[in-house]
């Protein structure tokens, strides 16, 4: 990736605005702007300004500083659990919101600790209309390599197959040819065969 840090830094504004642009919707639809996107439109936005391929989220992770109120809001068709012990909401005109079961300002550790890969370090602060990053993103972009993160402890095959996907989804969405890390090179290379069975089933 060549001048990708470049890249970066230049379009590190327009990033911001279109972030913001988009979190101004959720914040309308939820009644507050406490709350901090995180996760894969978050990443996708930074790479789509880097590469002059934008993308346009229908899905969309959150922090929330609070519980946020949800029932009988016109804006929200459809409320449920989510995977992560949190709740997923479809926002009409927005898409698909999940949130978090934690309630925090406090996102960084969050984002260090239970998600899998470096490319998904960095997050907006849709309160202060900030988009923050971190040194383990800019090792992502500078090197092309994902990485998990230190404090993920996630299934193996959860790892390899995500890993997988995101290497092609970066090389058809952005154009960016991202290897496999060290790390996730000797997951693959030790895989059991009860590990090979599980990937199977995705």
């Amino acid at each position: 990736m060549p001048d990708i840090l470049s890249n970066f830094y230049r379009a590190y504004p327009t990033a911001g605005r279109r972030l913001k642009d988009l979190a101004g919707g959720i914040a309308t639809a939820m009644g507050t702007d406490e709350f901090y996107l995180v996760g894969g439109a978050v990443r996708d936005v930074v790479l789509g300004e880097i590469t002059g391929r934008r993308v346009v989220p229908k899905d969309f992770d959150m922090i929330v500083a609070s519980p946020p109120r949800l029932d009988n809001n016109p804006a929200i068709y459809n409320i449920r659990p989510n995977s992560m012990g949190g709740t997923k909401a479809m926002l009409r005109d927005i898409g698909e919101v999940d949130i978090f079961q934690y309630h925090t300002h406090d996102v960084a550790p969050i984002i260090s600790i239970y998600f899998d890969f470096v490319c998904n370090s960095l997050y907006y602060d849709v309160h202060n209309a900030k988009l923050e990053y971190s040194l383990y993103f800019m090792y992502f972009l500078e090197q092309s390599v994902l990485r998990t993160t230190i404090g993920y402890q996630g299934p193996i095959e959860n790892i390899i197959v995500r890993a997988i996907k995101f290497q092609i989804k970066f090389a058809r969405d952005f154009g960016l040819t991202v290897r496999l890390g060290d790390d996730i090179l000797d997951m693959i290379s030790s895989l059991s065969m009860t590990d090979e069975m599980k990937i199977a089933k995705y």
